[in-house]
């Protein structure tokens, strides 16, 4: 039997760059172990500035999984380059978990995405939970709490890749982006004047994927060109009448960034709009040509 770990988001990740908060999520989103093996799971956070102190709360069928330990994540010591107060709890008999961890005055507070902790688990049986994650706080050096979004998980014994649709919104129309990968996928965003979809993919541990991208016609179109951190990537294509489908393999070590270029993208305006608007245009044109003849010598 097959125990496959879903972490699928509770909110939307496309994100733009003015408004966007700090997400504290699980990854890889899903990992396949056959029963009584161990895996793990890291805990993350994604694009934080100044962020000194984390406290992290998790909960899990204390009927299906058994927490082994927990291991401190390199992201706050930068490496261990300096010394952080780090506390964890282990309650099994309740299926929970308690994290925290602090930089020390007066070492400089940390920027970016990195790992907090890492969790084993034993699987003991087959079945369904959910793996929230909850009483999360990120603070500053200031004392001062960094909002957030955080992101949980599901446990299935469905056998399935993560599939996560990511919502882009062009001129009040919505093209869902869809990504197929057991890698975390995180930081989608998609730039219309470059003509290109851009993400990040990251993975703990060291092993090679198939990522599967499927984009609406209506939104990306033309050739399109695949480039993992600015090298480009040999890739299948496929499609049918309303989606172009693009596969190819990644070698994940740290994280990756992917862009997805095309030579066809959603104009400014709907194309509805556009003969209303020429219309409206050579009308203006013809009535200021005719007042200006119109006029007496």
């Amino acid at each position: 039997m097959i125990i496959a770990i879903a972490m699928l988001s509770q909110i939307s990740i496309p994100r733009s760059k003015a408004n966007a908060f700090p997400i504290i999520t699980p990854c890889p989103r899903v990992s396949c172990v056959d029963i009584g093996e161990t895996f793990s799971v890291s805990f993350m956070c994604l694009d934080v500035q100044n962020l000194y102190t984390y406290q992290v709360y998790l909960n899990f069928s204390k009927e299906i999984l058994e927490a082994i330990n927990v291991t401190k994540g390199k992201f706050l010591s930068r490496g261990g380059a300096y010394d952080t107060f780090w506390y964890v709890r282990i309650q099994n008999d309740k299926g929970r978990i308690m994290a925290w961890e602090s930089l020390l005055l007066p070492d400089p507070a940390v920027d970016g995405s990195g790992v907090f902790f890492s969790v084993t688990f034993r699987v003991k049986k087959a079945g369904y939970c959910e793996m929230p994650i909850y009483n999360t706080q990120l603070v500053n050096n200031a004392a001062d709490e960094i909002g957030h979004d955080v992101v949980g998980g599901i446990v299935t014994t469905e056998s399935e890749r993560s599939s996560v649709v990511h919502p882009v919104v062009w001129d009040d129309e919505t093209y869902n982006v869809t990504t197929e990968s057991d890698a975390c996928v995180m930081l989608f965003d998609f730039n219309h004047t470059g003509k290109y979809i851009l993400f990040n993919m990251f993975a703990p541990t060291q092993f090679e994927d198939l990522v599967i991208v499927t984009i609406p016609k209506s939104l990306m179109w033309g050739y399109f060109f695949v480039f993992v951190n600015d090298i480009p990537e040999s890739f299948g294509i496929s499609g049918n009448q309303t989606h172009t489908t693009i596969q190819f393999m990644i070698s994940f070590q740290s994280m990756q960034q992917v862009k997805i270029q095309s030579t066809g993208v959603v104009p400014e305006f709907p194309s509805v709009l556009i003969l209303p608007l020429f219309m409206l245009a050579t009308f203006i044109v013809t009535l200021a040509y005719r007042r200006k003849r119109a006029k007496p010598d």
